[in-house]
């Protein structure tokens, strides 16, 4: 699981859990701390440090959930190619919007 803001990182994995209750007392966890939004650093993070260069090599389905509340703010100019890197590592990206100020990642000038 992956958390942006100001600084995109790694707050917990989904495999250091194994019961779902867990899982979903980790979820609740999260709080919105109304940060900017760094989904260029969170796309560069996630390729690095959660997939990695090893998963370039496999057959296995990788499918990531973006949920946003706005507007990239950050690296805005570096997004296209962040997103660029993900697609090629065969990731597919799903993204949920939670307010009326989401762009697109083809509108990144919205």
């Amino acid at each position: 699981m992956l958390f942006l803001g100001d600084k995109a990182k790694v707050e917990f994995r989904f495999e250091d859990y194994s019961e779902k209750a867990d899982y979903l007392k980790a979820v609740d966890g999260i709080e919105y701390r109304q940060e900017r939004t760094n989904m260029t650093g969170g796309f560069k993070v996630m390729r690095q440090e959660v997939f990695g260069k090893d998963d370039e090599q496999t057959n296995d389905m990788h499918v990531v959930l973006l949920i946003t509340d706005g507007v990239p703010t950050e690296d805005v100019d570096k997004l296209h190619n962040e997103v660029q890197a993900v697609k090629n590592m065969g990731i597919r990206v799903v993204g949920l919007g939670v307010t009326k100020l989401v762009c697109l990642f083809g509108e990144i000038n919205c």
